[in-house]
């Protein structure tokens, strides 16, 4: 044999071992991969390739027409195995249903059938004999009359199948695009020698089976390059069609080359290869820039973004992949659950104050009360047992001791009654206008009395006119007990300054004294009925700190702020706000809420 011969014996060898190799895999893989339809397409090339090998090599005629007739098994049924695993592949199983996979092989099983009978009425071939080409014998033959059915139909289906691949192959995706050229080269390649052979070549050498050795190679190489059956561009699209996430493709120009169907419905279905920057594509500049997930607010909905770099085996970008979803229902139930928890959280809050404060409260009548009420019942005792042998004077002490113990239990009780009745809601509140500078002299004038004791002055530097939205009784509470504390605090001789200042949309006022002062750890516990203390006055007076926890509900009432400076040994001012104007009635709301 020369080296042609050779070459194509080899050829036919390699095509029929490789050929069976790839229906061994593809069956064994048929039930993950599911590529029944590419396994007999082998078997039918294998069966093609080996008989054509044992034609060649039967030594006799009847031998040679026996394999032919086996032959044929491949021969009239390869074209429609390609047919159908090309539009099994393409169509991610849809097709091809169990009618048309019938239909399909009626042409071939006749075929078949009538070459298995054709001793009797040589309709396929006419005076089949050996023929002796090359060098090589094989079974000679002129066409019959359904020889020429056989191509007719063989090559009929092999150019559907080739327009089926070619109509995919410019609508796919470009990531599939790889996937079904392989596909589509590897079982093109077959015919083209097989048209070679029909129209009369050189040689009169069939050597379609031997192409099978390089359909072979090239699927074996994309299996491992592109894993070419892991994914089926078909299952692709029903993924896409059913995502509610916008998804859009772009390539390294930021062109769109792939969406989802929610992407198309939301943005337009005719973008495909537009720079998305042009396609009125309305995105966040920070999606171009890097990848990550991002949470977006776009037209009044939320989205949970991702952006995706894709890249190459060498890590050379190619493209982007841009992922939103809709979360704007979730988003919203967060909120109005953050909102609820916040709620709770304060309600919660608000219960432990008022149980501390009910327990502060309970404290003071059970400690604060107790104790005048048994000095003055002490006191009183005394003076009945010692009556015949005290003298007036002593008497007269006595009974000046009783009466300040008395007042000083009185405004006691006055402050827990008015807290109290803070608390409950009991105190009504009418905010209207009214002059600060004539409340706080009357204030003044009433104190002056208690101040003189201590030859202390009491100078109201605020003038008339000063008119302002409040509720009168409680801002003349308020300037009573700061301006009652200033005294009890200040030295003898010193002086006691009611103040005030404007500080944009409202005034603020203080009453400032030259006293003792108080130490950081007092300051700190001022205005809390958990944490309520006071110190002894300069002369001895005694005090709960619950005048200035009323003072800062009613302050709170108006929407404004109380607080203290205080250095010790050198005085205090305490200071407190109300808004003026329009942000009067604002800040009065917002203080009627909170009460």
């Amino acid at each position: 044999m020369n080296i042609l011969q050779i070459g194509f014996v080899t050829g036919l060898a390699l095509a029929t071992v490789l050929s069976l190799m790839l229906t061994i895999v593809f069956f064994r893989n048929r039930l993950q991969i599911d590529t029944k339809y590419f396994s007999v397409f082998f078997l039918t090339g294998t069966i093609w390739a080996g008989g054509y090998l044992g034609e060649i090599f039967m030594p006799t005629f009847h031998l040679k027409f026996a394999i032919l007739k086996i032959e044929y098994l491949g021969i009239a049924f390869v074209p429609v195995m390609m047919l159908c695993s090309m539009a099994y592949f393409i169509t991610d199983g849809k097709m091809p249903t169990k009618t048309q996979f019938f239909l399909a092989n009626i042409v071939p099983t006749i075929t078949f059938l009538l070459l298995a009978t054709n001793d009797y009425h040589s309709i396929m071939y006419v005076n089949p004999r050996v023929a002796t080409y090359d060098g090589l014998s094989f079974i000679g033959k002129e066409m019959g009359v359904w020889y020429a059915v056989h191509v007719v139909y063989s090559y009929g289906v092999l150019l559907l199948g080739a327009i089926m691949a070619f109509i995919f192959l410019i609508r796919n995706h470009q990531i599939f695009r790889t996937h079904t050229l392989v596909l589509f080269i590897s079982v093109i390649l077959p015919w083209v020698g097989n048209i070679v052979y029909v129209l009369g070549g050189a040689t009169h050498l069939d050597f379609t089976p031997v192409c099978f050795i390089f359909s072979g190679i090239l699927i074996i190489w994309a299996m491992l390059k592109y894993q070419l059956f892991d994914v089926f561009p078909a299952a692709r699209a029903q993924v896409f069609e059913s995502m509610q996430d916008y998804v859009i493709v772009l390539d390294v120009g930021d062109r769109i080359v792939d969406m989802s169907t929610s992407a198309k419905n939301q943005f337009g279905n005719d973008l495909l290869g537009v720079d998305i920057h042009g396609a009125g594509v309305i995105l966040p500049d920070i999606l171009f820039k890097s990848e990550g997930r991002y949470e977006l607010s776009i037209e009044g909905k939320t989205y949970d973004a991702s952006v995706s770099i894709l890249r190459t085996e060498d890590l050379i970008s190619f493209g982007k992949i841009i992922s939103m979803r809709d979360i704007t229902r979730r988003k919203k139930a967060q909120l109005e659950l953050q909102a609820k928890q916040d709620v709770l959280k304060a309600s919660q809050q608000e219960l432990v104050k008022l149980n501390t404060s009910k327990d502060k409260f309970f404290s003071i009548i059970a400690h604060d009360l107790k104790s005048p009420f048994s000095s003055m019942i002490g006191l009183t005792q005394i003076i009945i047992e010692e009556y015949d042998a005290t003298s007036r004077e002593e008497i007269y002490q006595w009974l000046s001791d009783l009466k300040t113990l008395s007042v000083n239990t009185l405004k006691l009780v006055e402050n827990l009654l008015q807290w109290s009745r803070v608390q409950t809601g009991a105190i009504s509140f009418h905010p209207e206008k009214q002059d600060a500078g004539k409340t706080a002299e009357s204030v003044c004038a009433l104190l002056t009395q208690t101040a003189k004791l201590k030859n202390i002055q009491i100078i109201c530097s605020i003038p008339e006119n000063t008119i302002l939205v409040y509720d009168e009784d409680m801002i003349e509470t308020v300037f009573r007990n700061l301006i009652a504390n200033a005294i009890k605090y200040s030295f003898q001789g010193n002086n006691i300054v009611v103040s005030h200042e404007e500080r944009g949309k409202e005034f603020c006022f203080m009453v400032a004294d030259k006293g003792k002062g108080m130490s950081p750890d007092i300051k700190d516990r001022l205005f809390r009925i958990e944490k309520a203390a006071s110190e002894r006055g300069t002369s001895g007076e005694a005090g709960t700190g619950l005048g200035l926890i009323v003072c800062k509900e009613f302050v709170g009432k108006h929407g404004g702020q109380i607080g203290v400076d205080s250095i010790p040994g050198e005085g205090t001012t305490f200071s407190f706000t109300i808004p003026k104007g329009i942000a009067a009635a604002s800040r009065i709301a917002e203080g009627r809420n909170k009460s």
